[in-house]
């Protein structure tokens, strides 16, 4: 009995180890699978977080779009009108400074035609205009003094 019984010892030790390991192994697993249900169901809120905060941003972006804004078309149309304006601003400025050199060349030949017509003029009342003038003022004194009205 002694071989029996050792045999059934032993099988009772290899037993109660195989219900030890098996506890063990039931309680890893269970503790595995908590977690894995613990890190899925958080991975899933998660997910369902990210899901509701683009959902949110694609309304608002549809909100955005549909608010009565400048396209960008219609910003590239202002801007190419802009610089059309710009354009024609410039070739105005340089029409007006082209005009303004023009006036002052032609404002200096008329300061030289005056000066040459009073030259001319000066030159004119010493030997022409001087007698004429004196002879004139001489009939009128003539006739003044002839007792007729001047």
């Amino acid at each position: 009995m002694t071989d029996l019984t050792t045999r059934l010892r032993a099988l009772g030790g290899a037993c109660a180890e195989y219900a030890k390991a098996t506890t063990v192994a039931d309680e890893v697993l269970s503790q595995t699978y908590a977690t894995t249900l613990t890190t899925a169901s958080v991975g899933r809120e998660y997910a369902d977080a990210c899901i509701a905060e683009l959902l949110e941003r694609l309304e608002k972006a549809i909100a955005h779009d549909r608010q009565p804004y400048p396209t960008a078309d219609a910003y590239e149309k202002v801007c190419a009108a802009r610089d059309g304006w710009q354009a024609r601003a410039e070739q105005a400025e340089a029409a007006l400074t082209q005009a303004r050199s023009e006036r002052n060349v032609t404002e200096a030949a008329l300061e030289e035609t005056r000066r040459d017509i009073r030259n001319y003029l000066d030159g004119m009342s010493e030997h022409y205009i001087k007698p004429i003038v004196l002879a004139s003022i001489e009939r009128i004194l003539a006739r003044h003094d002839a007792g007729g009205e001047g």
